[in-house]
């Protein structure tokens, strides 16, 4: 079985996994992966924030987003390119009030808003998954926007997942991203010096 096949097979399971969490017990660890992240000196001195608005059984990391935005930080959030597949750019923010339901039924900024500009800023991005590995390798959804993306992002990559789904490997190639670091309810697991 090749890496492709791997992972298809690993995503059902993660999904699965994920989706079979109780509402009121995934409630519970988002805040507390929330709080983590918050807690963080890389997200407390950051000037900018991407994130992203959780779908599914995501890592909902809404209140860092209004956290985020009551600091006076810049915040941006993605719009997945309706021409060009696996392109995907980060639009700033400015109130929740501004998303709209876009590509995927994901909440989108506008495309007019400013584009974020990789210019130096201390910046994190928060990086929804399936499931992470030790390592810091991701598993998405396997369209690669986020691959292509951080693939040349300068800030700080963190991936925000469940307990569960923070395994031991997970199959990659060249091209999949790692992160800098994965939160879950349980702590903050460095995958590579920030």
């Amino acid at each position: 079985m090749g890496v492709k096949e791997e992972k298809a097979a690993l995503r059902k399971e993660c999904a699965a996994l994920r989706d079979a969490l109780p509402l009121a017990e995934r409630e519970r660890r988002n805040k507390k992966i929330c709080s983590l992240c918050a807690s963080l000196a890389v997200f407390r001195f950051a000037q900018a924030v991407l994130l992203y608005h959780p779908i599914r059984s995501e890592v909902d990391v809404r209140p860092l987003l209004e956290m985020a935005l009551a600091e006076e930080k810049e915040v941006y959030l993605p719009l997945c390119d309706k021409e060009i597949s696996g392109k995907m750019q980060f639009h700033r923010v400015f109130s929740p009030d501004e998303l709209h339901v876009g590509a995927f039924g994901v909440m989108e900024p506008d495309e007019n808003a400013p584009l974020w500009q990789d210019d130096e800023k201390r910046a994190v991005c928060l990086i929804p998954a399936l499931a992470y590995g030790k390592n810091g390798h991701r598993l998405g959804y396997g369209k690669g926007y986020y691959d292509r993306f951080v693939s040349t992002f300068k800030g700080t990559g963190i991936g925000l997942t469940y307990s569960e789904l923070l395994l031991p490997f997970v199959p990659h190639n060249r091209f999949d991203l790692r992160v800098d670091l994965v939160i879950t309810e349980k702590g903050v697991f460095l995958t590579r010096e920030v």
